[in-house]
């Protein structure tokens, strides 16, 4: 498939774990709105951006049953070696430096609770990877356009009936991605549903016999809205 990445499978020399999904009606379901995002993706006329398929990726909160990732292949093009050597704590600490918009060794070190000498550690693997500098005494990340590909993390959480399980994981979902979807075989879903979709920022999409349809747009979220936003660039990026 052409500007498409499909990681459906654990990846160790990336650190990427999924899990395998569960045959079943539910299944079906993804798999066909996994059809349905490709093609439409592909359609587009101009398309400046690719696309990774992201199936039941390992992630604090559980297992997204699919994440959607439109990326810019430009900003991997520079990439270092180093960038493989980052771990997920690196992340952590890397994000916490973003997010402060300049900030002290010391202070990281009492915010986050981290014993000097590992962060150190951090803080030079963070600058092999060109990640950070230190300006004033503070260490500052890179402007985002540097270090970050991802335009857009769609996830999509699937059941055939349980709306309230469906919300929750959906729910779970915003921590990372820019918008999170509901999806599900029942075409008309009741005022109820409609409403939570509307008070917790999540989408709906419905699928049936005629075919794919949102119902209900998702909120969106700015990138990279946590840590766990960072796993998709460097996943793609490796």
């Amino acid at each position: 498939m052409e500007n498409i990445l499909l990681f459906d499978q654990s990846i160790p020399e990336i650190n990427l774990k999924t899990r395998k999904p569960t045959n079943g009606p539910e299944c079906h379901l993804v798999e066909q709105f996994i059809e349905y995002k490709i093609s439409h993706f592909q359609s587009r006329k101009s398309r400046k951006t690719k696309l990774a398929v992201f199936v039941e990726p390992f992630l604090e909160t559980g297992f997204p049953d699919v994440v959607f990732s439109e990326y810019d292949p430009g900003r991997f093009a520079q990439w270092s070696d180093n960038r493989f050597r980052l771990s997920i704590a690196d992340l952590k600490v890397f994000y916490h430096i973003f997010c402060s918009q300049g900030i002290e060794g010391l202070e990281i070190q009492k915010q986050l609770g981290m014993d000097g000498k590992i962060l150190l550690q951090t803080i030079e693997k963070l600058l092999d990877a060109g990640l950070v500098v230190r300006r004033s005494k503070q260490w500052r990340a890179k402007r985002l356009n540097e270090f970050f590909g991802v335009k857009k993390l769609i996830a999509v959480e699937a059941k055939m009936n349980n709306w309230t399980e469906v919300f929750n994981q959906a729910r779970l979902n915003q921590w990372f991605a820019s918008e999170s979807h509901v999806l599900s075989p029942v075409m008309k879903p009741e005022e109820k549903n409609l409403n939570r979709s509307e008070m917790f920022g999540v989408g709906i999409y419905v699928s049936g016999h005629k075919g794919i349809k949102k119902v209900r747009p998702s909120s969106i979220n700015p990138m990279p809205a946590c840590y766990a936003s960072l796993l998709f660039n460097e996943w793609i990026g490796r």
